[in-house]
């Protein structure tokens, strides 16, 4: 793809009729949000980016609210539950996070917020982000927002002038259908635009019914920002499919019997949005495909573009998922890109970590960052237990206890025994499991996980 709040200060609305009921699509811009936005870009633990760099180069790059944002990575704001009747990786689970940041959207003043935020968080910690927010609400419109504002005003009355006369309502129906979701009207879509700087290109997150942009102030492909705003809805639309559809898709992809169907399902909510939002979305409304990728990985924007013909085809007549649509999809995963289940770049996108030691997941968060990941601590019968049956690749990391450790792995993996491990060794093995997925034990004494990673798979490749 094509990507890489404190006060209202307008709401724009695109009244759109499906049939005989009404949707809209807010266009807004969200004070809290974005202040909260521009002080995760701006942390220790965030990427180089044009907003950290006018951040550090303003009178406000001091000690104190330095000390602030810092303050913010040690917040404890992150809890999730499970909708236990989906099982794992079907349906996404309800993060405290999600609703945080719904509420930053939803409200007008950092009092608002917290009232709204209340028992979602212990209450020290909602304290303590509310102070961090409000203290950054004048530096963020200071040095970000009110030199931009006219710019960001105009290009939304634009948008929003465009959305009123294209169509992004019947797409957005046709996928709907496709998809099996039946989604209430009644609930609207919120997107969230917040204007960029420097260089950045556009960007976009979804979550529960919101779906958040942003874009440099003089971005003028309007056709292009409206299929990654839908791209972002489809996934809304793919996580909120009734059970029976996500159960169904299960089973499709089991009866295939591919060794390969695991990664290839891991891959689908991403490749579905990609070919649905920028291929066929983006080709109904500028009138012809995108020549260039249409998503910055390779594994994305070369099976979405592989199954684009059979998702116009699908469209066009109307039909949802199926069987035969899941059949197909996994065989041309098999026979176009059989190597993908072994690189480490692919693999490790869909991971759960068990370990001893929180310090021990930095290499993969830093190499391999845009993930669906778990990470379990404590390296115990009863955590292995929970591992197994999470359908991701699995990284076992072993730092003490050796010899006892790798005994109790034999015990949970058939697949580990008739394997001979020396304990008081360093050294990673990596394993294919009966459901598709890869098993990779790594023991670890004095080296780091980094060098043992890099020694074993230098070109980022399982044998």
């Amino acid at each position: 793809m094509k990507k890489n709040i404190l006060i209202f200060t307008f709401l724009l609305v695109a009244q759109i009729t499906y049939g005989q009921q009404l949707m809209q699509f807010k266009v807004a811009y969200a004070e809290l949000y974005a202040v909260y936005d521009f002080l995760e870009k701006i942390s220790d633990n965030y990427p180089g980016n044009a907003f950290k760099t006018e951040f550090l180069a303003s009178k406000y790059n001091t000690e104190k609210y330095k000390s602030l944002v810092s303050q913010l990575d040690t917040l404890k704001i992150d809890y999730a539950y499970n909708f236990d009747q989906y099982s794992p990786t079907l349906k996404t689970a309800l993060a405290s996070r999600s609703l945080i940041e719904k509420n930053l959207i939803g409200s007008r003043t950092v009092k608002d917020f917290q009232a709204k935020c209340f028992g979602i968080i212990p209450n020290d910690e909602l304290s303590a982000l509310s102070d961090i927010i409000e203290a950054f609400i004048p530096i963020y419109n200071e040095i970000i927002y009110l030199p931009n504002k006219e710019a960001f005003e105009n290009q939304l009355s634009i948008i929003n002038k465009q959305l009123t006369k294209n169509d992004v309502s019947k797409i957005y129906n046709d996928v709907m259908k496709f998809y099996g979701t039946d989604w209430d009207n009644d609930i609207p879509f919120e997107i969230i635009a917040y204007p960029t700087v420097g260089k950045s290109g556009i960007g976009a997150r979804a979550f529960l019914n919101i779906a958040v942009i942003r874009f440099p102030l003089s971005f003028k492909s309007h056709d292009v920002l409206f299929s990654v705003m839908l791209h972002e809805i489809f996934h809304i639309g793919y996580d909120s499919q009734p059970i029976l559809m996500k159960n169904n898709i299960k089973n499709w992809f089991e009866n295939t019997q591919s060794i390969n169907r695991q990664y290839a399902f891991l891959l689908l909510n991403e490749v579905l949005a990609t070919a649905l939002g920028n291929g066929y979305a983006y080709e109904k409304l500028k009138g012809s495909a995108d020549a260039e990728d249409w998503y910055y990985t390779k594994y994305i924007n070369l099976l979405a573009k592989e199954i684009y013909p059979m998702i116009c085809s699908y469209l066009g007549q109307g039909k949802s998922i199926d069987e035969a649509f899941i059949k197909t999809y996994v065989n041309l995963y098999d026979t176009k890109f059989l190597s993908w289940s072994k690189e480490l770049d692919n693999i490790l996108t869909y991971r759960a970590i068990l370990c001893d030691d929180i310090d021990d997941t930095r290499y993969f968060r830093r190499n391999y960052p845009y993930s669906i990941h778990k990470t379990i601590l404590d390296l115990s019968q009863k955590s292995i237990e929970e591992l197994q049956k999470l359908p991701l690749t699995k990284v076992i990391i072993i730092s003490r206890s050796h010899s006892e450790k790798l005994k109790s792995l034999k015990n949970h993996f058939a697949e580990l025994m008739g394997l001979k491990f020396n304990s008081k060794l360093e050294f990673i093995k990596a394993v294919g499991l009966k459901n598709g997925t890869q098993l990779l034990i790594i023991n670890k004494h004095a080296s780091s996980v980094e060098d043992l990673m890099k020694k074993e798979f230098p070109q980022r490749k399982l044998d």
